[in-house]
């Protein structure tokens, strides 16, 4: 599996893919690795795929449902993530919607012996990263 996986994503050209590590791939191991990018990099690959509108709705929607319900309330059902915790790190990961129908995929990775704490830090890059996407896009359309 772990050869198929490397090979898919030389396919596709991820440019971070030698950074993976993993070891049962379960996501809950502390030797697995990801990196930021190579994890948006899978995420803008699968919102491309054929089951984009499946795997993207089965994501939490802020201010509405799982993890998210009482997050984001200030971006709404354009923000879905899925979150991630272990000792010592604290993720986010998923798509912003932006106005024009640009979407934008977001990841977050806190991973430090305070990264419990950063949680509010964590949340307030994400709506920045959104809501500065949302301004650009809006500017770029109104050059047009």
């Amino acid at each position: 599996a772990e050869r198929a996986l490397r090979e898919e994503l030389s396919l596709r050209g991820n440019a971070d893919a030698g950074a993976l590590r993993l070891e049962n791939g379960s996501g809950l191991s502390r030797r697995e690795r990801v990196t930021a990018r190579l994890l948006g990099e899978v995420l803008l690959d699968a919102a491309r795929g054929p089951y984009a509108g499946e795997f993207i709705a089965s994501l939490p929607i802020a201010a509405t449902d799982g993890t998210l319900k009482k997050r984001f309330v200030e971006l709404g059902p354009r923000l879905r993530m899925k979150t991630g915790t272990l000792n010592d790190v604290k993720a986010l990961a998923g798509y912003w919607q932006a106005a024009d129908g640009r979407r934008l995929a977001i990841v977050a990775i806190v991973n430090g012996p305070r990264a419990m704490e950063s949680g509010k830090a964590l949340d307030a890059v994400v709506a920045d990263l959104a809501l500065a996407f949302n301004t650009d896009t809006m500017r770029s359309s109104a050059k047009r």
